[in-house]
């Protein structure tokens, strides 16, 4: 069985397409025999486990897909090491139970208190226990121990990590900032938080494991695995001018792993040319999976995409729209997503009194049912490593009017035929591209299928598991050359 793990900071129940990415991947090899997926979260808590059911619940991410936090893949190596079960709750001799609360006390003397609540993930107990003057808070998964948090009066706070009630991971902060951590199976200190996770994460023992960098943020971990690795680049290394940022170049060239990966030829090619990578650049475009959707008339233009106008300038689009929408009376702009752009999007669409013209509909969790009723999309964004909002609207049959810039959308727009690149900022050349879509929108639509062919789900899946298999078979290879010359 191969392992095939990614890893992030915590579980992402929101995102754009980076995220649908990493779970996309991690459920395609879920359904392949052979091959086992995992999500791995630096972070430790109850609300991680709550969030993965409510991923799983949604459809977003497969029941097959397994989650296990940094601490619980620490585990074996706490009970091989002779790390103990805690065992450090007060006596008691009497407990009394009211509803969901239980008081234990001694002597007369309160000394803990369990407030119980049944979730999706078990029973999930917030214990408080008497300490003096101080308060201990713990909180226990199915009688487990997860965490304990002691507040301090000098304003710092205490947290312990425990996997099956064994102490992992300490650390102290002070205002959310972190100000040191101790990895507990070896007694090591670590002034940084990322120090602490590569040291925790260094003992894990992966044999036949392939893990998944996805991007810089993660990258810090990648050097103490001792397994094959895989970076996946999205768009992040470069600012929304397109200039190559330091710090990335040097990780690129620096990466020690086994692959490197980018969704598009065009950002393969720039790779190439910028940068000096460690490893040959492969390509393994996203996927698009039309499910049957009740056919429906095509209405009015949409935009589903994260409320995020720093990096989806969608005020631009709404400007462009407001120029022309007496033209197309019938005609009306919707906009899916959250974000922090929402209260001026508001205030942008009141300005131009576009009230019942332009309206802000909140997220969908259906955004093929939306493309599909769809006469055309717009997708602003200055920045993008592959677009899958774009292949899902194609997908549909649904023309895309989106800004020319790299990397997905000059790959898959072709001005003209499926859809328009227009250059950021121009809203007079994005309102001359709706109206062109909507004077003849049949046109648009029939052009959308073309080349789509490259993002087939089939394909995708060979493409991963192809690269995995290679990786693994090298890196036993490898391994069997070492162990017959030692």
């Amino acid at each position: 069985m191969i392992k095939v793990i990614s890893i992030t900071e915590e579980v992402l129940l929101r995102g754009g397409g980076k995220v649908k990415a990493i779970y996309n991947r991690l459920n395609g090899f879920s359904e392949m025999d052979g091959f086992s997926a995992i999500l791995m979260t630096t972070a430790h808590s109850v609300e991680q486990k709550l969030d993965i059911e409510s991923l799983r619940k949604e459809g977003t991410l497969a029941p097959e897909v397994k989650h296990f936090t940094l601490p619980e893949l620490c585990a074996p190596v706490a009970i091989t090491e002779g790390v103990k079960l805690f065992n450090g709750f007060p006596d008691f001799d009497n407990a009394k139970k009211q509803g969901s609360k239980i008081v234990y006390s001694r002597d007369g003397k309160i000394v803990m208190k369990d407030d119980n609540k049944k979730s999706p993930v078990g029973t999930i107990t917030d214990r408080k226990v008497v300490n003096g003057k101080n308060t201990i808070h713990f909180t226990l998964l199915n009688g487990f121990i997860i965490n304990k948090i002691v507040n301090n009066s000098d304003g710092t706070t205490e947290t312990t990590d425990y996997a099956e009630s064994r102490p992992i991971r300490w650390l102290k902060t002070k205002n959310d900032k972190y100000l040191v951590g101790k990895n507990l199976i070896t007694g090591r200190l670590c002034r940084t938080q990322k120090a602490l996770a590569r040291n925790l994460l260094e003992m894990v023992e992966l044999q036949d494991t392939v893990t998944f960098v996805d991007g810089i943020k993660g990258s810090y971990l990648s050097n103490v695995i001792k397994t094959p690795r895989a970076l996946f680049l999205h768009a992040e290394h470069r600012d929304q001018k397109g200039v190559l940022l330091p710090v990335y170049k040097k990780f690129v060239d620096d990466f020690d792993g086994q692959a490197i990966i980018t969704a598009t030829n065009v950002h393969k090619k720039e790779i190439e040319l910028d940068l000096k990578p460690s490893q040959e650049v492969a390509v393994i475009p996203h996927y698009y999976e039309a499910k049957p959707v009740k056919p429906q008339k095509r209405k009015n233009i949409i935009t589903i995409s994260r409320l995020d106008l720093s990096g989806k300038p969608i005020d631009e689009c709404i400007k462009a729209f407001a120029k022309i929408k007496k033209e197309f009376p019938d005609v009306d702009y919707l906009i899916y997503g959250k974000g922090s752009g929402g209260k001026e999007l508001t205030a942008l669409i009141k300005r131009l009194k576009c009230q019942n013209r332009i309206k802000l509909m909140g997220y969908t969790k259906e955004p093929l049912a939306e493309f599909n009723g769809a006469l055309a999309s717009l997708y602003p964004t200055l920045t993008e490593g592959f677009g899958l909002s774009i292949l899902e609207s194609l997908s549909a049959a649904c023309p895309v009017i989106t800004y020319d810039v790299k990397y997905g959308p000059q790959e898959m727009i072709k001005s003209g035929s499926n859809g328009y690149l227009i250059k950021p900022g121009k809203v007079d050349d994005i309102a001359e591209a709706i109206r062109k879509v909507l004077l003849d929108p049949e046109k648009y639509s029939k052009s959308c299928s073309d080349g789509l062919e490259r993002y087939t789900r089939q394909t995708y899946l060979n493409n991963y598991k192809n690269l995995v298999e290679k990786l693994v078979e090298n890196n036993r290879s490898a391994r069997a050359v070492e162990k017959a010359d030692a």
